[in-house]
């Protein structure tokens, strides 16, 4: 193309000349971002390691899912549900269908690795726990009947709850007592898990203050899903 000892036109020297840059700027660009997505994994697995040391270890964690709910006040003009209202043999079995049976067995390696210790199911080689949704609802089924002392008098709810849902119920613990552990434990509950919807306001009667709503959506867990696996490990040895 060219005679010997000839030198190349400049705009051909040129061109290579832009070639080899944009190839040295290239690789040095791939460079970088190759060290840059290497940070990005070390920092993601970092992150990873620190959230795992935040969480605690429960049986079910891999099986948690999470849902979009409205839920139902009750105020106003819309129905109550079963568990409004005055007490009823069907209220009663509604809440006591929320929990019962909420005392479940671990297989071995479950129970190892919790942070505190639980103790062996009599007789077996599977541990016995139950998930705290379980305990809380309890709680506040007690907080229920006791607002109905003439249906449920004192000395009541442990024999029921010791024979319907095999709940523990100590000798030693008086109702009072019991009462004042269950509120503090929903308080904490509430506390721990900090819902996080915003309640919205509105005034459908033309009132002076607007009143909140409280049927906002919120992203829950699934608890049928952790119901169904509470209820599907349910201990005979525990209930008898």
């Amino acid at each position: 193309m060219f005679s010997e000892g000839s030198r190349p036109p400049f705009k051909v020297l040129l061109s290579r000349q832009r070639r080899t840059t944009i190839a040295r700027y290239a690789w040095l660009t791939l460079r970088v971002l190759c060290m840059i997505n290497i940070l990005l994994l070390i920092m993601l697995v970092t992150r990873a390691f620190e959230n795992s040391d935040s969480v605690v270890y429960s049986p079910v964690q891999d099986i948690v899912e999470y849902e979009i709910k409205r839920f139902n006040t009750g105020f106003l003009d819309e129905p109550e549900t079963v568990f409004q209202g005055p007490p009823t043999d069907a209220m009663d079995g509604a809440w006591s269908d929320l929990y019962e049976r909420g005392v479940s067995y671990l297989l071995p390696d479950e129970a190892n690795r919790l942070v505190d210790r639980t103790i062996r199911a009599p007789g077996s080689n599977v541990y016995i726990g139950g998930l705290d949704v379980f305990h809380q609802l309890h709680c506040l089924d007690m907080i229920r009947m006791a607002a109905y002392p003439q249906r449920y008098p004192p000395g009541h709810h442990p024999n029921v709850l010791h024979r319907r849902s095999g709940t523990m119920a100590h000798p030693n613990i008086t109702d009072t007592e019991h009462l004042r552990h269950c509120i503090n434990s929903i308080r904490q509950s509430l506390m721990c898990s900090s819902d996080i919807s915003i309640n919205m306001f509105y005034n459908p009667r033309n009132e002076t203050r607007p009143f909140p709503r409280f049927d906002q959506l919120h992203t829950c867990r699934n608890f049928d899903k952790l119901r169904n696996w509470a209820f599907g490990r349910t201990t005979a040895v525990w209930r008898e």
